[in-house]
């Protein structure tokens, strides 16, 4: 009885937005075993700008806010500082006090190194 040698690749991913990251592996497997993985970072599959177009710019904020779990509130302040200059309006100035601060605490080690840790580490077990 022959047996086949060949190795098989697939895709494994992208995996969603809201887990750990968007990521998607190129797996090539000898049958159970993985043989390599190519861990591909930074695909994100939802189309997020053509979904913005028919919305209403406040639906427009959940959409950008879910781009990137890790730092949501980066993407929000982006998002939030270019409708309002296309409005030609500005913040007052306590909601632009409240968005620095929101984003040091999205950024600051006591919030996110514990996600980018388990990022880490999955990224070098595979």
């Amino acid at each position: 009885m022959d047996l086949r040698q060949e190795t098989m690749v697939i895709n494994m991913g992208p995996q969603h937005p809201s887990t750990h990251g968007v990521l998607r592996l190129l797996l090539e497997l000898d049958g159970e075993d993985v043989v390599s993985c190519k861990p591909i970072v930074g695909y994100l599959h939802t189309g997020i700008e053509k979904n913005c177009e028919y919305r209403t710019w406040q639906q427009g904020v959940a959409f950008v806010t879910r781009a990137d779990y890790l730092s949501p509130f980066f993407n929000e302040t982006a998002y939030c500082l270019a409708v309002e200059r296309l409005l030609g309006i500005e913040a007052p100035p306590r909601a632009q006090v409240l968005r620095v601060l929101f984003m040091e605490l999205n950024a600051s080690r006591r919030t996110s190194c514990g996600w980018r840790r388990a990022e880490w580490s999955s990224a070098r077990s595979a």
